[in-house]
């Protein structure tokens, strides 16, 4: 344990408390013996660990975790640990006194049943930086598109399925589940909230080697038509359950499109309903909510060509799905610093500060 007087002095502590992790796995797995079970941590683990900043009267917890490199993430501000009677500080230190108890039990319980291994090298997950549901449920999970951002393909251990995992700050599940009832959003098979405030959604994966492809990416020989019939399939969607629920991120590169296999000239319809050439399916519902209820979110990246009426706070309308759509240039992502998927689904928000709002991409976090 080394306290500080004060915020004043030479070094930052919290790369200090980085320094004193980092020493304290290399100084004992450099041992040649001794110890197997740290290694079996090591490499089946990202290695969780609180650091807890004592400042003069300030006080900060943090997260450290070995990923690719060692990770932390501040969990609270700098607490006044000052006795203030009834202030609203002096609430929020005993709340995360009161969390950091727990959690050190939670450690405790955790670390005592690591299950052994005989890994000699670290699990690929863990070097990348994977979310941790990936770790265990998963196998061969990727990242889908580009920017790093929490859209993967893995394979469910239990069956082998290959689906969509995708880990967002907000997300529109009931919004999804009800266009994928209609058949024009990818089946939802799992959601979950996780501790942070991250939903966990597992979903349909829309595969290009079944011929699935984001409408921005039709050739423009038959762009007109695939895009008509789109629109039509969007109208169906604001119309096939009440209460209307309204996308807010319809840019084409969040509509799936795939020319739909011959049927022996029977001229039967699609699964969705339909009886154009080209089946439909909508992804990316972090924005979605019911039409005048829901609002978007901040900040709306200024380089999009958002509808009249469609910013921060404003609700949600169908209308504003429609021109969106219509808009050919969806390279630009909704958010500011965000990046979207080229071929499959659009990546959730990334890792964030505890308690933070921003949905941009780039963990949070100083990584050493």
């Amino acid at each position: 344990m080394e306290a500080k007087n004060g915020l004043k002095g030479s070094g930052d502590p919290a790369y200090q408390g980085a320094g004193y992790y980092s020493k304290f796995w290399l100084s004992r797995l450099d041992q040649p013996a001794g110890c197997e079970r740290l290694r079996e941590v090591f490499n089946g683990t990202c290695c969780p660990t609180l650091l807890i900043e004592v400042l003069g009267a300030h006080l900060r917890i943090s997260s450290l975790a070995w990923l690719g490199r060692i990770t932390l993430c501040p969990m609270t501000p700098l607490l006044n640990t000052l006795w203030l009677e009834d202030d609203p500080q002096v609430r929020s230190l005993a709340c995360s006194l009161r969390a950091l108890k727990e959690a050190l039990a939670v450690l405790r319980t955790f670390y005592s049943n690591v299950p052994a291994t005989q890994l000699q090298v670290r699990k690929p997950g863990l070097l990348l930086g994977q979310p941790y549901p990936l770790l265990d449920q998963y196998e061969n999970a990727r990242v889908l598109g580009r920017g790093g951002r929490l859209v993967y393909e893995a394979m469910r251990s239990a069956d082998g399925v290959r689906v969509v995992v995708k880990f967002a700050r907000s997300y529109g599940v009931e919004a999804h589940r009800a266009w994928a009832d209609h058949v024009l959003a990818p089946k939802v098979f799992r959601h979950e909230a996780l501790p942070g405030g991250y939903h966990m959604v597992e979903m349909e994966l829309l595969d290009e080697a079944d011929g699935w492809m984001p409408l921005s990416a039709v050739g423009a020989a038959v762009y007109d038509s695939v895009e008509e019939e789109a629109l039509q399939r969007l109208t169906a969607a604001h119309t096939s359950s009440k209460p209307t629920f309204v996308h807010g991120d319809m840019r084409p590169a969040n509509c799936m499109v795939r020319h739909r296999p011959a049927r022996d000239g029977d001229g039967s319809s699609s699964s969705d309903g339909s009886s154009g050439d080209w089946d439909v399916r909508f992804l990316d519902f972090e924005f979605a909510g019911v039409e005048g209820e829901g609002v978007y979110p901040s900040p709306l990246n200024p380089n999009v060509v958002w509808a009249a009426g469609a910013e921060y706070g404003q609700p949600l309308q169908r209308s504003h799905d429609v021109h969106l759509l219509k808009q050919r240039d969806s390279s630009t992502s909704p958010l500011l610093a965000c990046s979207f998927s080229k071929h499959s689904i659009k990546a959730a928000g990334a890792y964030e500060e505890h308690g933070g709002s921003s949905k941009g991409g780039g963990k949070v976090g100083r990584r050493f």
